[in-house]
């Protein structure tokens, strides 16, 4: 998978832009493990009068799914600062809502920003092949950082799923049912 990504800072007495494309790999070897790699923040950004390269990294992680939770691991390898460590859990109480909770190593140095700057917390909705994402992070004296993600799932032509739930008329309880279809549904 790739990933192109544009961005405005503003931290504190300067500004800047610029823009990166990350690159990964993922495999599923179990039905509830999966492993994957990325490349990320190959690009430049532009502050003052000046190109500066992004922060480029490498990360090798997994995750391990277990009913409604996912747990994840990745190790990140900066190029040009201290290895890091990144955990974290998802939780979907329906498969259109995900609760997210995490935690940070570094790079930043946790013991001058304050060990709390290594949370992580947020929210993402789904409908269909679309998806909303948010999250903070707060970075000590340097202020919260709030990250807001639009991803569109694009998927062959024909391919798709229906989700139904059955329920009483009058309870609206859930009930045991069946579906069978035949033929395929096209729409031109």
């Amino acid at each position: 998978g790739a990933a192109v990504k544009g961005f405005y800072q503003s931290l504190y007495t300067s500004g800047g832009y610029g823009g990166a494309v990350d690159i990964g790999f993922a495999c599923r070897p179990l039905p509830s493990v999966s492993l994957g790699a990325i490349a990320r923040n190959l690009g430049v950004a532009m502050y003052g009068q000046g190109l500066e390269q992004m922060p480029i990294e490498a990360g090798i992680g997994g995750s391990l799914v277990v009913g409604p939770v996912n747990a994840v691991l990745d190790v990140i390898l900066p190029v040009h600062d201290a290895v890091s460590l990144r955990a974290g859990a998802e939780y979907k109480p329906v498969p259109e809502l995900a609760i997210r909770l995490g935690y940070r190593t570094g790079p930043e140095d946790l013991g001058t920003l304050g060990v709390l700057s290594g949370l992580t917390a947020g929210l993402g909705v789904g409908v269909g092949p679309l998806s909303l994402d948010y999250a903070i992070t707060p970075y000590g004296k340097l202020g919260i950082a709030h990250r807001i993600g639009l991803a569109a799932k694009l998927s062959p032509k024909g391919s798709g799923s229906i989700r139904l739930k059955v329920v009483d008329g009058t309870s609206m309880l859930p009930l045991a049912a069946g579906v069978t279809t035949t033929g395929v549904i096209s729409h031109k």
